[in-house]
């Protein structure tokens, strides 16, 4: 599950954790994802999608990507970014 908050704060994903046998309630776990963590992130989502690139180029893309939109990047956005890149890579 993954909410966005629109008061510009940083995106944050929310992990349900199995409960344990006494409590059978999820557990949630607010995990944030840093700018650093961007390029890492990146490259394992053009890898799920069946390409590869290299770690340097993912942070050169991403640069060039927060130059244009002129604003932080979000999860969104690499999400996009992987899909237009494996794209033009198959094609």
């Amino acid at each position: 599950m993954k909410w966005t908050n629109k008061q510009n704060l940083p995106d944050r994903t929310i992990r349900v954790i199995r409960g344990d046998r006494v409590d059978k309630r999820p557990v949630l776990e607010e995990v944030e994802e840093s700018d650093e963590d961007f390029p890492k992130i990146l490259q394992q989502m053009i890898e799920n999608r069946g390409s590869s690139l290299p770690i340097n180029l993912c942070q050169q893309l991403l640069s060039e990507l927060h130059k244009t939109l002129a604003r932080p990047l979000t999860i969104e956005d690499l999400d996009l970014a992987a899909d237009v890149f494996v794209k033009h890579d198959l094609a």
